[in-house]
């Protein structure tokens, strides 16, 4: 064979070439000149065909045979495979087998003739040699099903079956997955214990019950695997046996253990019992194994019985009793002493606090003297999952006898806050609790109780949003035993001044102002004060109260520098707008701008107010014509948002209202409008001049045609109010000598002269609507068009009913009766209608302004 004559010659191969590392003879010079080389295509047809003459037939010396030898290939082994990993690949046998010895041969001769003998383990570092991933060649013999040279690797390295590759793959790993049961099996079956380790930490095990071939399942869960006949291989042999009988012992054991465990873990409590402590029955308690049973909530029995009200249970535990059962905790960390805080219990919470302190005297240690007479106050501190004490339970639930026998033993739990930064004293306030909060503050003597509330809210906060609790004096006693809470703000940078002001609380105004007035000049994050707030909410009097503490508190601006006025506005609070104009303390607010130049009549031409925007033109002092950043009137504002027809054609009372003068201003804002493209962006095609009066020659046509219709409709209305005038007093039918109708008694006669009249009062109301109705009623009433709708559906059913009062009797209505009457009703309806809601609307702003 060629590779039995090149070992006699050259000892050594590991690369890839036909035998790697031959010799080091002038390595540094070869490498260099091999690298511009290939493979001679003989040489290669010789390796690949097995031509074991070709080196017999090659005349050359040594160092000739050497550079032969170092040929490479152009693929130059960029795996980091060597000969045995490739003949592992290929399954090619007798060439591992070949290597395999080849490494043991060198071992022995390369001996230390020193010491006598080899190193037993030198030639196992050729076997175990990897690629650039980390495979050995029984990995790969594993992954490709190379059963021979599998056993020939294992017989020669058994610890070949404890590496792992780059991706964690043992070679079981890759021979279950890849289904190759008789490697699996042999690898098993060898003394060393192999690796089962697989990829993202799946097992071998893994691999095989998820696998279709059952011979490789069975042969990793019994030693030897199983016969053809389903039978165990090793089924005759003792230790296989002995192996069976303990295993399944082992097996019941711990199947025991972790059944027992499970069901620890799902704690129920004897029905029994359960009863006996929701009924007080004390028999239950005169045995030990019963006490430590629990609900699945993790309720013991004193939790049961509290939570039942069952006070005897308590008191007639027997002193033996595990005193820690009092105290221990469920699933939500409740004690019994917070379940009955929670239920309302006096008689248990009393006895709890009663036991609290008995255990302190009788856990004293004598040796070092009495026992720390504020140790059991720590049991009364004990919080549940929420931090929540026993105080903060009784609080929520509204249990005041439970907080009195809590502050009595305890003073400081009232300092104490819970999860939500939430003091027992907020909690009393915030459920509007006036007998608690005012117990809190009178037994908190010594110590200060804790404010604190959720969101940096203060119990003053929610106080002062109570108005009940400000006429038990509740405000003023806080602010006498902490002054300082005034001034604390919450998230928002609110004060409770600035809630007070909000919910209209005059009296906790009043005491607040009493206390510390300077309170009235902090401002919010928006830079609001509580003035603004009070303005914006409608309350007169709490302002007038603010103002006669500190005058100069109405010059106050916001972060948009608007005034309070601006803030009524906003608001929509018509008499607080009222107010400041008719005070004449506050002439400077009235035309006074914001940072955009807008004055109060600018806001409420925006927001579309119409009654404030007729309080603001009648009042002589506001100026009309003022102008905003933008060149802007407030008349700009309200046409801005009224571009259409029927929009203008309502509001033609508010456009008198506003004005129509063209002096300066409207040159500066056609200026402003024209000019605009010098400062606006080159694709903005808004800003050119020629859209811009487009725009204004499209309003003024709108404006005109509006007028048009307004005319036309008042000429209508005024035609309809003569003939139903005329034929009111010219009945159908004449009169009698009397003087009264001849037809006084007949129903179509009486629905004629009703629906007359209500044609008549609508064709009236269009008539005065334009003059006199937006100064007696504030609030939007139908369109000019709508009125006369309704008084020509009116004068329809009036005509009607005429025409069938002359008529013969008939015995029922016709079809004709009943649409026509319908019609009119749908017309009522849809006029009528749009005034109810406006009117209610008008009606709960002022009622409710603003709820916090």
């Amino acid at each position: 064979m060629v590779l039995d004559l090149l070992m006699r010659i050259f000892p050594s191969a590991y690369n890839w070439s036909m035998i790697h590392k031959i010799l080091e003879y002038s390595k540094k010079e070869r490498e260099r000149e091999r690298s511009k080389l290939a493979m001679d295509p003989s040489l290669y047809e010789a390796a690949m065909w097995g031509d074991i003459g070709f080196f017999t037939r090659t005349a050359c010396n040594g160092d000739e045979l050497i550079d032969l030898l170092h040929q490479k290939t152009p693929k130059d082994n960029n795996k980091g495979e060597t000969p045995l990993l490739i003949a592992a690949r290929v399954g090619c046998s007798e060439v591992a087998e070949f290597l395999i010895n080849h490494a043991k041969m060198l071992q022995f001769r390369g001996a230390d003739q020193e010491s006598g003998e080899a190193d037993s383990e030198a030639h196992k570092k050729v076997l175990r040699m990897t690629n650039f991933d980390r495979d050995t060649a029984l990995h790969i013999a594993a992954r490709y099903g190379r059963g021979g040279v599998a056993i020939l690797l294992i017989e020669a390295d058994p610890q070949l079956c404890c590496f792992t590759n780059s991706t964690n793959e043992s070679p079981l790993f890759l021979a279950v997955g890849y289904g190759f049961q008789l490697i699996a099996a042999f690898i098993l079956n060898r003394p060393v214990s192999p690796s089962f380790q697989g990829i993202n930490d799946v097992t071998a095990l893994h691999a095989a019950v998820t696998h279709s071939n059952r011979k490789a399942k069975l042969a990793l869960t019994l030693p030897g695997g199983y016969k053809s006949n389903e039978a165990a291989v090793l089924q005759e042999n003792r230790f296989f046996q002995m192996f069976m009988v303990f295993n399944c012992f082992s097996f019941y054991s711990s199947t025991s253990v972790i059944l027992a465990t499970f069901f620890a873990k799902i704690k129920t409590m004897d029905p029994s019992l359960y009863k006996a402590a929701t009924s007080g029955d004390i028999r239950f308690l005169r045995s030990d194994r019963f006490l430590d049973q629990k609900t699945p909530k993790d309720n013991n029995i004193f939790h049961v019985a509290a939570e039942f009200k069952q006070a005897d249970f308590f008191k007639n535990v027997p002193l033996d009793v595990q005193s820690s059962l009092f105290w221990a905790t469920n699933k939500k960390g409740d004690t019994p002493l917070h379940v009955a805080a929670g239920v309302g219990c006096h008689e248990i919470v009393k006895f709890l606090i009663q036991h609290a302190k008995e255990t302190q005297i009788h856990g004293a240690d004598q040796e070092s003297g009495p026992a720390d007479k504020d140790a059991h106050k720590e049991l009364f501190r004990m919080t549940n999952l929420q931090k929540d004490t026993a105080l903060h339970v009784a609080v929520r639930n509204d249990h005041g006898g439970v907080v009195m026998l809590l502050m009595e033993a305890d003073p400081q739990l009232c300092c104490f806050t819970n999860g939500a930064n939430e003091s027992p004293l907020f909690l009393a306030v915030r459920s509007g609790s006036p007998s608690i909060a005012i117990y809190i503050l009178n037994h908190s003597d010594p110590v200060l109780p804790s404010f604190h509330g959720t969101n940096g809210v203060t119990a003053l906060h929610a106080a002062v949003t109570h108005k009940h609790l400000t006429g038990r004096g509740i405000v003023e006693m806080m602010v006498s035993k902490n002054p300082d809470v005034i001034r604390k703000a919450d998230a928002l940078g609110w004060t409770p001044l600035h809630y007070a002001a909000l919910r209209g609380n005059l009296e906790a105004t009043r005491v607040l102002m009493q206390y510390d007035s300077s309170a009235s000049y902090i401002l919010d994050k928006s830079g609001i004060s509580a003035l603004h707030v009070a303005a914006y909410a409608g309350c007169i009097r709490v302002m007038e109260e603010m103002i006669r503490h500190r005058p100069d508190t109405c010059d106050l601006l916001n972060d948009k520098g608007q005034t309070i006025l601006h803030a009524a506005v906003l608001g929509e609070q018509i008499h607080v707008v009222s107010y400041i104009l008719n005070n004449p303390m506050f002439a400077g607010l009235i035309n006074e701008a914001d940072k955009d130049g807008n004055t109060p009549l600018h806001l409420a031409a925006r927001y579309q107010n119409r009654e404030i925007i007729r309080i603001l033109t009648d009042d002589p002092k506001v100026d009309k014509t003022a102008i905003n950043e933008e060149f802007s009137r407030a008349i700009d504002f309200f046409l801005g948002d009224n571009s259409g027809e029927q929009e203008i054609f309502d509001n033609q009372r508010v456009l008198h209202h506003l004005g129509r003068s063209t002096g300066v201003p409207f040159f500066q804002q056609q200026i402003n409008r024209d000019f605009k493209k010098l400062i606006c962006p080159d694709n903005d095609t808004s800003c050119t001049p020629a859209i811009a009066a487009d725009k204004r020659e499209k309003l003024q046509a709108h404006s005109d045609l509006a007028s048009k219709r307004l005319d036309t409709n008042l000429l209508v209305g005024v035609l309809i109010a003569t003939v139903t005038f005329t034929a009111a007093f010219t009945p159908p039918g004449g009169f009698k000598s009397d003087g009264t109708p001849v037809l006084n008694e007949n129903t179509y006669f009486q629905a004629f002269l009703m629906f007359d009249f209500i044609s008549f009062f609508f064709s009236s109301l269009a008539i005065l609507n334009d003059f006199l109705v937006a100064t007696v009623l504030p609030i939007r009433l139908a369109a000019p068009a709508s009125l006369v709708q309704l008084s020509i559906g009116g004068m329809m059913v009036a005509f009607t009913s005429g025409a069938l009062a002359v008529q013969p009797k008939r015995q029922t209505l016709t079809l004709g009766d009943i649409l026509v009457s319908i019609i009119f009703v749908i017309l009522f309806l849809v006029a009528v209608l749009p005034m109810v809601k406006s009117l209610f609307q008008i009606i709960m702003r002022k009622k409710y302004p603003l709820t916090l």
